[in-house]
């Protein structure tokens, strides 16, 4: 039942852990995509300038992915998993800190 499920979650203090990281994430991520899109619209005001700058970010986001891909891996294994896992809070908190 669900409230099983939520008593054998706020059992196990690694699944806490991690809950908190996912829905920390998500609310960051979510924040900021609505600050940074509305400062976008105000700088590409031209629909297709928006959609135009658009494009080229979600390739540089895919190059980017793939890079962190296959290198990534090599953090965790080298930083540990706790620098692993903080270099995404700690990069959106540096990048959307100016919005």
């Amino acid at each position: 039942s669900m409230s099983e499920s939520f008593t054998f979650l706020a059992s196990s203090r690694y699944l806490r852990l991690i809950l908190s990281l996912v829905l920390s994430y998500g609310l960051t991520v979510n924040l900021t995509d609505v600050l940074w899109k509305s400062v976008l619209k105000r700088r590409y005001p031209d629909p297709l300038e928006y959609q135009r700058f658009m494009g080229n970010f979600s390739s540089a986001v895919g190059l980017s992915t793939t890079v962190v891909i296959f290198f990534g891996v090599h953090v965790i294994r080298l930083l540990g998993w706790k620098v692993g896992a903080l270099a995404t809070p700690v990069t959106m908190a540096g990048l959307g800190g100016p919005f």
